[in-house]
């Protein structure tokens, strides 16, 4: 959780610049209070998700991500945590009827961030990217999903149905295979997550049951590796209330096969649960 609240701090301190200060704006720049959210389309609870356009981007919206994380074993029966979340941050709003701007324009809608990581016995691994948008550094896809930036891709088969994750740090890197065994789990009310009492949120889906094959290469030791993963897509443009300052999120596989999700915003005595 703190590494990628880390990077959308980062991400939004690079588009805020020389701007007004972040404090002022709330955490990463999600807060009701800062005015510019409202040139975006809010989400509500009367939105419904739509497949397969969510898997790709939402240019309306002001900010999004894809995030992986991941309950591993490598083939000497040891446990391996892994993780990757690409994040797009719009700089202003196009609908989605609009076409893309010529990339040869070299246009800036949006700047994108991508974030690695492995544990591996008491050892923490990680790499983040920077990207703009719309000159083909970075992107999405909904069909067949591709989300990427430079080498780091997600990519999927022609039905959206297995999924092939390449990432690589400079002494690390993992290559994986990812099926979906469950059905898409909509968060809230049918896909609205409500983020505060007075109504912020995002759109939230989940696919909880990945099962998962791949590499992962430490150093000069490669190992085979097998588990299980959690998939979120969320997307937003003020996802927290101002006076909120972060959130609490998890996401557990039970011994028993059931799954469960549970985060709190925090906000000083009255964290929204």
């Amino acid at each position: 959780m703190s590494h990628w609240r880390g990077a959308i701090l980062c991400l939004s301190l690079l588009i805020i610049g020389c701007g007004e200060p972040a404090s002022e704006q709330g955490f990463a720049g999600l807060d009701s209070a800062d005015t510019e959210a409202a040139d975006f389309q809010q989400p509500g609870p009367g939105d419904r998700l739509q497949f397969p356009q969510d898997f790709g981007p939402h240019p309306a919206h002001r900010i999004e991500w894809w995030y992986l994380t991941a309950n591993l074993e490598t083939d000497q029966g040891e446990a391996l945590g892994l993780q990757w979340t690409q994040f797009r941050q719009a700089l202003k709003p196009r609908s989605m009827d609009e076409p893309r701007p010529p990339a040869s324009d070299w246009p800036l809608e949006a700047a994108w961030m991508a974030h690695g990581a492995v544990s591996f016995q008491e050892q923490h691994y990680f790499a983040e990217k920077l990207a703009r948008g719309d000159v083909s550094q970075a992107g999405a896809i909904a069909s067949p999903l591709q989300v990427w930036l430079d080498d780091w891709q997600l990519t999927a088969g022609p039905d959206n149905d297995r999924w092939h994750l390449q990432v690589k740090g400079d002494d690390w890197d993992y290559e994986l295979w990812l099926s979906n065994t469950h059905d898409r789990v909509a968060h809230g009310d049918q896909g609205f997550s409500a983020k505060s009492a007075s109504g912020e949120g995002s759109m939230y889906f989940s696919l909880v049951d990945l099962q998962i094959e791949g590499t992962v290469t430490l150093g000069e030791d490669t190992h085979e590796v097998s588990g299980q993963g959690w998939f979120d897509r969320e997307w937003s443009s003020q996802f927290l209330k101002a006076g909120q300052q972060g959130w609490d999120w998890f996401a557990l596989h039970l011994a028993d096969n059931y799954k469960l999700m549970a985060f709190r915003l925090r906000e000083g005595d009255d964290d929204f649960l």
